[in-house]
């Protein structure tokens, strides 16, 4: 009985002490940078006005959105054109362009689809925050 009784607080001990040397963090965020669970966005539409030459980043892209999917439903439904933040981050295709010269060589009604993270709750009740993209593929209109 008294080796168990050793045994209980061996590991009584042992467990205790990890306890203490990795305390324990904060809950995530819900909603705001840095929240989880961060959900993807997809939405497929055209540019609703062109950057221009003189486009810089970060760039808020106006986009006319016509489809998305389940979690970006609200965006298709939204005042048109939506608003997307372009950032140094951002991967952005243009047939064999890429990043800021992709950015400035979009036409209006260039075909788009923009991927982004957005927080669930953020996008709760039909909301629509502006969102950052992390991806952007584009396409001159078929002709």
């Amino acid at each position: 009985m008294r080796r168990t009784l050793l045994i209980t607080i061996a590991v009584l001990v042992a467990t205790g002490s990890v306890a203490v040397a990795a305390p324990m963090k904060g809950k995530p965020l819900k909603s705001g940078p840095g929240c989880k669970p961060q959900v993807a966005v997809i939405l497929n539409g055209t540019v609703a006005t062109a950057p221009g030459s003189g486009a810089t980043l970060p760039f808020s892209l106006q986009v006319k959105v016509m489809h998305a999917n389940r979690i970006g439903h609200a965006y298709v439904q939204a005042t048109q054109p939506v608003s997307v933040m372009v950032t140094d981050k951002t991967k952005i295709k243009l047939g064999k362009l890429k990043g800021l010269a992709a950015l400035r060589a979009l036409q209006g009604n260039d075909r788009l689809r923009v991927q982004a993270l957005a927080c669930k709750a953020d996008l709760a009740n039909g909301a629509t925050p502006t969102l950052t993209a992390k991806r952007v593929d584009a396409h001159h209109p078929a002709s």
